[in-house]
C-alpha cells in the first residue's frame, strides 16, 4: 500500500520539476526587462495639499503659551530661591558675628533621566 502512494508522490514531484522550471525562467525573464533604477515613464501624481484643522493651530498655541508660562515660573522660583539663599547667609552670618563664609549656592534637584521627573 505505501509503495503505491509513494510512487504516486514521486510522478508528482517530477511533473512539478519542469513547472518549477517554467516560473523560475519567467520570473528571470521578466527581472530582466524591468530595472528599478530606471526613470518611471509617467510623472507621479502632484500630492494633495494637507489640510490643517484649525483646532490642532489652536492647541498648538496653547502649548506654546503654557511652555511660556511654565519658564517664567522657573525663573521665579530661581531667584526666589537665590534671594532666600542670600537672605539666610546673611542672617547666619550676622548672628555668628560675621566670621561665618557665605555657602554657595544649593545644589540643583536629582533630576530622573529616564522621566525627567525632579526627585
Amino acid at each position: 500500500m505505501t509503495d503505491g502512494a509513494r510512487r504516486g508522490r514521486g510522478l508528482v514531484g517530477l511533473a512539478l520539476v519542469p513547472v518549477t522550471a517554467g516560473l523560475f525562467g519567467a520570473g528571470v525573464t521578466w527581472a530582466e526587462g524591468h530595472h528599478p533604477t530606471a526613470p518611471a515613464s509617467t510623472a507621479p501624481a502632484a500630492a494633495p495639499a494637507l489640510t490643517v484643522d484649525p483646532r490642532i493651530d489652536a492647541l498648538a498655541t496653547q502649548v506654546a503659551d503654557a511652555r511660556a508660562r511654565v519658564a517664567a515660573v522657573r525663573a521665579a522660583l530661581d531667584q526666589r530661591s537665590a534671594e532666600a539663599a542670600t537672605a539666610q547667609a546673611t542672617s547666619a552670618q550676622a548672628a555668628s558675628g560675621g566670621t561665618a563664609a557665605i555657602p554657595s549656592a544649593p545644589a540643583p534637584p536629582l533630576v530622573d533621566t529616564t522621566t525627567k521627573a525632579s526627585g
